[in-house]
């Protein structure tokens, strides 16, 4: 691997000319022989399945390339990561020529996100160009649209397009004589030369950035030249004209989302729509109320309408007696001041989803939502609302949310209201408010989730559901509150009498500010919830740690523990040996004497923050870990850690820790952590002498952060350390 690197203060190490590079990455096959091995992992995985090289940079492309092709990658993400503004990097006049030769060199992508790319619209003709590619997401981009000398041919299998917050540019150069990209005002001929290369296009969707550089216009759009569109997303700054020409052109489109400022609906609301399905409407506030209210009379094809308005207020009565296909609807609108109403609703039979937010309590009540048989999904959220809107649920629901509801008044509390008949109701979530306990506790034992937040619920009535609720996989009880809310009050969250029946099922347990849950609490879950697998605390004032006994959870992969303030070192002497990733932040008490973290043999993963006593992480890390991140741990010295334990370890990163011995990490690493790929010391104390030698990572060392902090920076890496540095690792990018 070959990557440039740069030390403030320090020498350049000089480019190859770009045509070499350029010739060298230019191949469909797979170019292995001078590349990084694929098995040490050069790329990342997202959690949304797409790849990405880092610190991708002008010189470590061959292994780049290698391995997308050796892993037979599918989905990838190109970053040149510009925030970083030093040499090393990919360059304007790196990502203007290389970009096409890795999109030819890696033939197999289906899904190409180019995410703050400098690239020529030739390149997107490339592209989409592309046998395999059917998604591409052009994403915060400056597109230079100069005259396309690629052959473009009609054989595009683009399906999926998306152009997010991308801005034109033209080709400058800066003071120095380097090539750079000057913004233009629009990118409208752009899209219109993209669209027309795009035939089989199924679903486009476009953001614009600036009022003035980003405007959606449309001019010369070839609408009519994709017979495939059914999908089309507009936000930010789309205007009229554009979606009144889209809906003339396609006359089959079946789903459309809109979101700016500038829309008004003239010349297309409502009297365009009548084809449309699916319809979106996101902050737009030009949009008057009578048009809002003929849209359904004019959509008889309507099965989905979504309105998100901001504005201060919005006064509207919608007719819904001629939506007989509608089968979702979600109305998000300000709180209190927003009158709405809904005549016909009930001729919306087959509504199987159903949200309202900040709705009037007077409008809820003419909503009778027992007359939708076919409704699995219901999220109400309306302040002073009260259960009486909740008489006669359909039993067909399968979800419940709800918000910032108000017990009723004795006198006029309807007894009828509860959720006992729902046999199909598996989800249920309050968040924010107070409800009856009769109400609460009438919940079907058939539920698999629960989440309540921040809402007055007694004690008790969370013991008399967790003692039946035998079915639960996911459990968050997060800022509960009984009574006036003190710990010494009858009904407040302490845990007493809790029994899960739900037993070995549960598997993901939040319980976080309810301040005052004590030891035994913990103590129990560890003996009767065998199957967990995630647990949360957090702010806990009483809890300590004592006799939890975690290690008696065989599937607990994931703990994250914050502020709490009296948790001791003991209980990591007795985490279990499934744990995978650790967390813990703000527990004041914490000193690392004693840990013995190396016991625990899957642990990948370890974030320790604001634990301002923590001075050891104990002996050894576990051989398994992966990455290791600690921040604002002031006192945090690690004399004695034994870093052959560090032979797997990808990312080391070091926040503010002040005492840190620096120098003998800097001896340690290159004799043990043979995997490291990222380094990130910053605020750390400053190297005082030169008697290391970093080289032995060089092959796998990707980048070295060593910076300032806030809020209090003590050191630096001296320019000749700085210098010795860049000799020992050459093909490592170094950020100082």
């Amino acid at each position: 691997m070959s990557l440039l690197i740069a030390v403030a203060g320090g020498c350049r190490r000089e480019l190859p000319a770009p045509g070499t590079q350029a010739d060298a990455i230019e191949r469909p096959t797979h170019p292995t022989a001078s590349a990084k091995p694929a098995a040490q992992g050069f790329l990342t995985k997202h959690a949304d399945g797409f790849f990405e090289a880092t610190f991708l940079s002008s010189q470590n492309l061959d292994a780049f390339v290698a391995e997308v092709n050796d892993r037979d990658l599918r989905k990838l993400t190109l970053k040149p990561h510009p925030q970083l503004r030093r040499p090393g990097r990919l360059s304007v006049a790196d990502q203007l020529t290389l970009l096409p030769k890795i999109i030819r060199a890696c033939p197999n992508i289906e899904s190409l996100r180019l995410h703050q790319w400098t690239l020529k619209i030739s390149d997107l003709a490339v592209a989409v160009q592309s046998e395999n590619l059917q998604e591409l997401a052009v994403l915060s981009c400056i597109v230079v649209n100069e005259p396309v000398d690629v052959e473009i041919s009609t054989s595009s299998n683009l399906r999926k397009l998306t152009l997010t917050s991308c801005l034109g540019g033209r080709r400058t150069e800066t003071s120095n004589g380097e090539l750079d990209v000057a913004w233009t005002k629009t990118i409208d001929q752009s899209w219109a030369q993209l669209l027309a290369w795009t035939p089989k296009l199924e679903e486009l969707r476009v953001r614009a950035h600036f009022r003035d550089q980003g405007s959606i216009i449309g001019t010369d759009w070839p609408f009519a030249d994709l017979p495939n569109l059914r999908t089309v997303h507009l936000g930010d700054y789309t205007q009229d004209a554009l979606v009144e020409s889209l809906l003339n052109e396609l006359p089959s489109l079946q789903s459309l989302s809109l979101s700016g400022d500038q829309l008004t609906g003239d010349g297309w609301m409502p009297n365009k729509l009548s084809a449309v399905r699916e319809l979106e409407l996101y902050g737009c506030e030009g949009i008057s109320p009578e048009k809002l209210e003929a849209i359904f009379p004019s959509t008889p094809l309507l099965e989905s309408f979504s309105l998100r308005i901001w504005r201060d207020s919005l006064t509207a009565h919608f007719d819904f007696s001629e939506s007989y296909r509608l089968q979702e609807l979600s109305i998000v609108v300000p709180n209190r001041n927003s009158q709405l109403s809904f005549q016909g609703l009930s001729s919306a039979a087959n509504l199987h989803s159903l949200t309202l937010r900040g709705v009037s309590p007077e409008a809820l009540s003419s909503v009778n939502l027992s007359q939708f048989k076919k409704l699995r999904a219901l999220d109400v959220a309306s302040y002073g609302a009260t259960q009486t809107v909740l008489a006669g649920l359909p039993g067909s629901l399968e979800s419940i949310r709800l918000a910032s509801f108000s017990k009723t008044k004795p006198d006029t509390a309807n007894t009828d209201v509860s959720f006992a008949h729902l046999t199909q109701l598996t989800s249920f979530t309050f968040d924010g408010g107070s409800l009856e306990a009769e109400l609460i506790e009438s919940l079907p034992n058939q539920l698999t989730s629960l989440a309540l937040h921040h809402c007055d619920m007694p004690n008790s009535t969370v013991a008399a559901l967790l003692s039946r609720l035998d079915r639960l996989e996911t459990l968050c009880l997060t800022w509960l509150h009984g009574g006036r809310g003190y710990g010494d009050d009858s009904e407040a969250m302490t845990g007493e009498g809790w029994d899960f029946a739900c037993r070995d099922r549960l598997r993901t347990l939040d319980l976080s500010k309810c301040f005052y849950l004590n030891d035994e609490l913990i103590h129990q879950i560890s003996e009767q919830l065998k199957g967990l697998e995630s647990l949360k605390l957090a702010e806990q004032r009483d809890l300590t740690g004592r006799h939890w006994q975690l290690d008696r959870l065989p599937k607990l992969n994931d703990l994250d523990l914050r502020e709490l303030p009296k948790l001791g070192n003991n209980l990591l002497q007795h985490l279990p040996a499934s744990l995978e990733s650790l967390r813990l932040e703000d527990c004041e008490q914490l000193t690392g004497e004693s840990w013995q973290l190396d016991t625990l043999g899957k642990l990948a993963e370890v974030r320790i923050a604001k634990c301002e006593s923590l001075r050891s992480l104990g002996g050894r890390l576990p051989d398994s870990l992966k990455r290791l991140d600690v921040r604002f741990c002031p006192q945090l010295l690690c004399s004695d850690l034994d870093y052959s334990s560090f032979a797997q370890l990808q990312h080391l990163s070091l926040t503010d820790c002040y005492q840190f011995d620096v120098k003998r990490l800097f001896q340690e690493l290159p004799l043990h952590a043979d995997s490291l790929r990222t380094l990130t010391l910053t605020g750390c104390e400053s190297l005082q002498d030169a008697d290391w030698d970093m080289s032995a990572l060089n092959d796998t060392l990707q980048i070295v952060i060593y910076n300032e902090a806030e809020p209090a920076y003590r050191g630096g890496l001296k320019q000749e350390l700085g210098e010795q540095l860049q000799k020992q690792l050459p093909d490592c990018v170094i950020v100082l």
